[in-house]
């Protein structure tokens, strides 16, 4: 599902970005990135994260997006390197290989994905034996729940 103009930019912030890079390092200290080579990022936005990724870590990143205008802008704005490369994919029918991406990155993406279920199985489909999923979403308190959701 697209996102509005307002939630692009909301989600495109440069400090957004950088505390999603603070949370994917910590996650890192979790594992062992050894045998990591091929990352898949699943809604890069405008790809701030995926060439973090490609440039301080040297992986080759596939920063995805379901909005070809943020793959666009991502294309424009950020620099072109050998092991980055930004294409708009669905996450519930990925054109990406099995068994060939040693993570996958999801912040704050499945609550936009109508058929999260496939998009589970395309993860589990692509990510190499021992690959790792690191996964950030939206959650609600209960109270946030009770005003919005409604009654059974």
């Amino acid at each position: 599902m697209k996102m509005t103009l307002i939630e692009k930019r909301f989600v495109n912030r440069k400090k957004k970005s950088e505390r999603n890079i603070k949370i994917i390092e910590s996650d890192f200290k979790l594992m062992n990135l050894t045998k990591t080579n091929t990352i898949l990022e699943l809604g890069c936005g405008v790809g701030f994260v995926s060439v973090y990724l490609a440039e301080n870590y040297q992986f080759n990143v596939f920063g995805t997006d379901f909005d070809d205008e943020q793959i666009d802008t991502a294309k424009r704005i950020q620099p072109e390197i050998k092991n980055l490369h930004f294409q708009v994919e669905d996450a519930s029918q990925l054109t990406i290989e099995d068994s060939s991406i040693n993570l996958v990155i999801s912040q704050n993406v499945f609550h936009h994905v109508p058929n999260w279920q496939d998009a589970i199985k395309e993860i589990a489909r692509v990510l190499c034996p021992g690959g790792y999923l690191t996964w950030l979403d939206l959650t609600f308190s209960n109270l946030v729940k009770n005003i919005f959701l409604p009654c059974s």
